[in-house]
């Protein structure tokens, strides 16, 4: 039995930061990941399901905008938030506008990588079932 490739998009980020080298070397062992940049993310949801999207709350502008954009475009995307500085506020707005998970930024590689297990083997959004 094959195991399957698993498709990340990590939205605000770059392989050049260590965060992001972080999330792409974690998601390696799970499938491929591609990395965009806050303005090109809608089109690339547009285009192709990914089984899990990373959004840098540090890197885009308006991170519960941004959610809810993909949320309508893609009713079953499992949406990710992270942040070095989490807040209740913060995390709530994310929730609200529909993200599936928010987690603290880690430097730690099995950490990320168990939350995009987590989030990956997660039901789809409960308003979708």
């Amino acid at each position: 039995m094959s195991k399957k490739c698993r498709e990340f998009l990590f939205i605000g980020g770059s392989c050049d930061d260590p965060w992001g080298q972080v999330i792409e070397d974690a998601s390696a062992s799970l499938g491929t990941l591609q990395i965009a940049g806050e303005f090109d993310a809608l089109s690339l949801t547009r285009q192709q399901d990914y089984d899990a999207i990373v959004i840098d709350a540090a890197r885009v502008a308006d991170v519960p905008l941004l959610v809810s954009c993909i949320r309508t475009q893609k009713p079953d995307a499992r949406i990710v938030v992270a942040t070095a500085s989490p807040t209740w506020r913060r995390a709530r707005e994310a929730f609200r506008a529909g993200a599936t998970d928010y987690i603290r930024k880690s430097m730690n590689k099995e950490e990320v990588l168990f939350a995009l297990q987590a989030t990956v083997n997660k039901a789809p959004p409960m308003w979708r079932r």
